[in-house]
């Protein structure tokens, strides 16, 4: 068919001003007047929940709290509805877990460069695993942590910025706080009580006491929650009390009190306020993220979250001043068992067996190692060679590596084995896989073969599920950031977690952390 010359201009000039319109609208993302840029948070809140799937906010929503307004705030929906929402923000790593995860959120850096790519690793030169937040000198410390966070840049330059940083486990708060924390502070199981390191300072707060003095006074009260398994009254100060909604509660109750106390987001300078909702992975471990209990326990933090915003409106004269993140480090796979009943391939890798195999094939080989065992360590799909054993019997390492790689090769669940002589040949798998593994392989920490699972398969341990993996269930987590000048907007394109770091330095005016790599997201 032939168009006459009139219809074609028409439609040509529909397209041209289309495709001006577009271009004008793409130009003014992430614009604002420098009148808004000068308004600077006098707050920033960054709340992390442990183990919190993508899927959370969208499968539960018709649950949750009214969003309400800036004068009456809901919890989650409110944030979601008036914050730049990204529902699948990602890790980009092989491994998400529960460390490089917290480390990689403020820093906007992969493991590669943060230094934390586990939770723990074996340490070759000590010959002894390594805790992500150990230290010799002060027992627990950020001193692992190889760059700057976003509150470190900030207190460089404006020394009188107050952070602290908070949860029930201390390697969230150490890591999220990074290295000029005002003081890091967790829940020590043993005492019951809240706790910190002399890395912080000597003494304790007065009101961190105070908060402690309430934790001992309530301490084997019983707290009621009823749910499908915790159909029952638990003892305060419990490990299955804490796994409750009672462990919510405790640390926001702790949060308040540093606000107050602190006057944080009342001084000079911005001040930061840092947060991890550790109690949604015991949970998340123990029952599987379709479980009632793990919806039960997310419309308890939809509560308190709703109710902390409350409170920081009333402290600070409205929410004006305040940026508030809502962010996760990891989410988790579905219970092997669920798995199966949907007809999923899945199941659980048993490091005793594969230990048996790839030992009786290195003797097989090499003989016997006599009283020392082949492997000095294995954790969390890492496996280390005892290299001391393997110089005694001059035996190659990359040779022993190729030995054991064809004996996990063989093994149900396994898709690749990459190993220390991969790494050191610039051997990684092709497409994506391959670039998690650069950003996350430590030659110091990692371990000499890495076992990588098939999708659903994971290690046998005491949890019924876990998360250490780079597919989706396990490395993509919802994100949203809200604040005065932030568009309230759903963006379903890809963010990247190191994203955030670099959005929150831009809004502050501030030198992004060292070693960031991230771009701003369009949240204006």
């Amino acid at each position: 068919m032939i168009y006459p010359a009139k219809i074609i201009f028409s439609y040509t000039k529909f397209f041209i001003i289309s495709f001006f319109i577009a271009l004008t609208a793409q130009s003014a993302q992430g614009q604002l007047s420098y009148k808004n840029y000068l308004h600077k948070p006098k707050l920033v809140v960054v709340l992390v929940i442990d183990q919190f799937r993508a899927d959370y906010l969208s499968r539960l929503q018709n649950q949750f709290l009214p969003a309400g307004s800036k004068d009456q705030p809901g919890g989650f929906e409110f944030l979601a509805s008036q914050g730049a929402y990204f529902p699948f923000a990602e890790y980009e790593v092989f491994q998400s877990m529960t460390c490089p995860g917290h480390a990689m959120i403020l820093t906007g850096s992969y493991p590669e460069l943060n230094g934390i790519p586990l939770n723990e690793w074996y340490d070759q030169a000590l010959h002894k695993m390594r805790y992500c937040v150990d230290s010799e000198k002060y027992g627990i410390s950020p001193e692992n942590l190889k760059t700057s966070t976003v509150s470190d840049e900030y207190k460089m330059t404006h020394p009188e910025s107050k952070v602290f940083s908070m949860a029930l486990k201390d390697r969230s708060a150490v890591l999220l706080g990074g290295h000029l924390s005002n003081r890091a502070i967790w829940y020590d199981a043993g005492t019951s009580h809240w706790a910190s390191s002399n890395y912080y300072g000597t003494g304790t707060p007065a009101w961190m006491e105070e908060k402690n003095k309430e934790l001992s006074e309530e301490k084997g009260r019983k707290f009621s929650w009823k749910t499908h398994f915790f159909d029952k009254s638990l003892p305060m100060g419990s490990k299955l009390a804490l796994a409750s909604p009672y462990g919510t509660k405790i640390l926001f109750r702790l949060a308040k009190s540093a606000v107050q106390s602190e006057k944080l987001g009342q001084n000079i300078n911005t001040d930061f306020l840092f947060m991890s909702l550790s109690n949604h992975d015991y949970v998340g471990h123990m029952m599987g993220p379709l479980s009632r209990e793990i919806e039960a326990l997310t419309l308890a933090e939809d509560r308190e979250i709703s109710d902390f915003l409350k409170y920081l409106r009333l402290q600070l004269g409205g929410l004006k001043n305040v940026v508030v993140v809502l962010t996760a480090d990891h989410g988790v796979s579905p219970l092997v068992e669920d798995l199966k009943n949907f007809k999923l391939d899945a199941g659980r890798l048993d490091y005793l067996a594969l230990h048996k195999n790839a030992g009786e094939a290195l003797t097989k080989k090499y003989g016997s190692p006599e009283d020392q065992p082949w492997f000095s360590a294995s954790h969390s799909l890492h496996f280390y060679l005892n290299r001391e054993l393997l110089t005694k019997k001059k035996i190659p390492l990359k040779e022993a590596l190729e030995v054991v790689r064809k004996v996990f090769l063989a093994q149900q669940g396994v898709w690749k084995v990459f190993t220390h002589t991969d790494y050191e040949e610039g051997r990684f798998p092709v497409g994506e896989l391959g670039e998690q593994l650069k950003r996350q392989y430590l030659p110091s920490a990692s371990g000499d073969l890495v076992l990588i699972p098939r999708p659903f398969y994971m290690e046998k341990d005491e949890n019924q599920t876990t998360h250490m993996t780079g597919f989706s269930y396990d490395r993509q987590v919802p994100l949203i950031i809200f604040g005065a000048n932030i568009k309230p907007s759903v963006h379903l394109e890809q963010a990247k977690i190191i994203d955030l770091a670099t959005t929150l330095s831009s809004i502050l005016g501030s030198t992004a952390p060292a070693g960031s790599f991230g771009k701003p997201l369009p949240i204006f």
